[in-house]
């Protein structure tokens, strides 16, 4: 054998260099790319093609990122982000329990605010806060605001200053001290940012205030979900009155919030606080003491706060992605086309398969031309004409590595005047077999 006859003989053997080459490629795995793009102009091309389909999947896909996206902002807010104050986690409500009276733990009364802040063995610090509306006056025009009375160790136990001036003393938490302290958003709304404004005075319900401070930008107090409603526009000092403490055992609407102090559990929290609460009630006047139980719990703030919508949140979240789910089209004209181009097929939709190498006279093992018998009447018809069999075939993967002639077994060819004829531009000529599975076409 010359050379020239051993390369052709290991070429036919083998395979072409290219052919090789791109198997190498697809055992190291490395057309990740090109199989990606041709996939993207496939998909594209799919979808151009049915613009009904296209149109709705779009909206779909829009309606369900866009719920989705505002849904978990809501919920990043809420639920998963902690409290915007120092050590969150040892933030508690302090909250007293009357089961005559409600069988929720209800706010607490002005005397024993003062009670818990004295007595408790548990907390760094105790503070009580107390909302309402005000009308502001003085520059710029009136408004309606909300203003909160706090003590003033308020701001420390939350671990946050003024971004301005100063905040309360304890000499100023007594009644006669009418001093104000702005939030942020008020400060840039009512007077333009201006931080002159400390020192000059504010009128709330037509009684002058002085400005000693700003908080910052992010603070937030009370917390949507706590008590008394929403942020505070203005802060002033408690000032517990004569009046207020004279209310025992009556007028519990002052919220009080509570730091733990390091180390100590809620349970021996709720022990301690529940302890006091036992010593109030025999202060109280005996026509009470007798008819009522007065009990006391520490909540953490951040239940308080989360508690209420924690669920409704989640479960909200969960049903929009449940309904994005259901609103899918449940047809891909990409996927279904995708696994119908799987078996190629023949002219008029009937199935071309490798078949056995000429003369073998069996079909090829494992061909799906193996499992598909023809029409009993094509055996008998005889392939001839000028047909282009290029325009009624679409390529064909086949099997082996020879450049010598390649056969296909031609199976389930639809009847009537359309069949497959003769050579063409396609380079196919075709002819009579006696296949028991159909028809061979040989490939010159």
């Amino acid at each position: 054998m010359t050379p020239e006859e051993a390369r052709y003989a290991a070429l036919r053997e083998l395979g072409g260099v290219e052919q090789i080459k791109e198997e190498c490629r697809d055992m190291r795995r490395v057309n990740y790319l090109e199989d990606f793009l041709q996939d993207i102009r496939y998909g594209l091309r799919q979808l151009r093609g049915s613009p009904g389909f296209t149109a709705a999947a779009t909206l779909t896909l829009a309606l369900g990122i866009g719920a989705n996206t505002a849904i978990f902002s809501v919920v990043d807010a809420v639920v998963l982000r902690p409290l915007p104050y120092k050590d969150p986690n040892r933030l508690v409500m302090l909250k007293e329990s009357i089961p005559l009276a409600s069988p929720d733990p209800i706010p607490v009364c002005a005397p024993d605010v003062v009670q818990f802040q004295r007595q408790n063995q548990v907390f760094e610090s105790v503070a009580a806060f107390r909302g309402g509306q005000f009308d502001l006056a003085g520059e710029g025009e009136p408004e309606r605001i909300t203003a909160e009375r706090i003590n003033s160790n308020l701001f420390s136990l939350l671990g946050v200053q003024p971004l301005l001036g100063r905040a309360f003393t304890t000499e100023e938490d007594q009644p006669g001290h009418s001093l104000a302290i702005l939030s942020y958003p008020l400060w840039q709304r009512h007077f333009s940012g201006n931080s002159g404004v400390i020192g000059r005075t504010v009128t709330l319900d037509r009684q002058p205030y002085t400005v000693i401070g700003v908080m910052p930008r992010n603070f937030a107090f009370p917390l949507r979900g706590m008590e008394q409603g929403d942020a505070a526009d203005v802060f002033a000092p408690m000032g517990f009155t004569r009046e207020e403490l004279a209310d025992v055992g009556d007028n519990f609407n002052y919220s009080v919030l509570a730091r733990l102090k390091p180390g100590i559990t809620l349970a021996r929290a709720n022990a301690d606080v529940n302890a006091i609460a036992y010593r109030i009630l025999q202060t109280y006047p005996p026509q009470f003491r007798d008819r009522i139980k007065l009990g006391a719990v520490a909540l953490p703030l951040n239940a308080q706060v989360v508690g209420k919508v924690r669920t409704l949140l989640l479960l909200l979240l969960g049903a929009v992605g449940f309904v994005r789910q259901c609103c899918q089209p449940s047809s891909d004209p990409c996927r279904s086309s995708a696994k119908g181009n799987r078996r190629p097929s023949g002219p008029g939709g009937g199935t071309v398969a490798p078949a056995s190498p000429v003369g073998n006279g069996k079909p090829a093992s494992g061909s799906r031309g193996s499992r598909v018998r023809s029409p009993p009447d094509l055996r008998d018809h005889s392939f001839d004409g000028n047909a282009d069999a290029g325009e009624h075939s679409p390529r064909q993967r086949y099997r082996g590595r020879s450049n010598g002639p390649r056969v296909y077994s031609v199976t389930g060819v639809a009847y009537g005047p359309g069949l497959w004829h003769g050579a063409g531009a396609g380079g196919f000529a075709h002819r009579r077999s006696q296949h028991p599975q159909g028809r061979r076409a040989e490939r010159p």
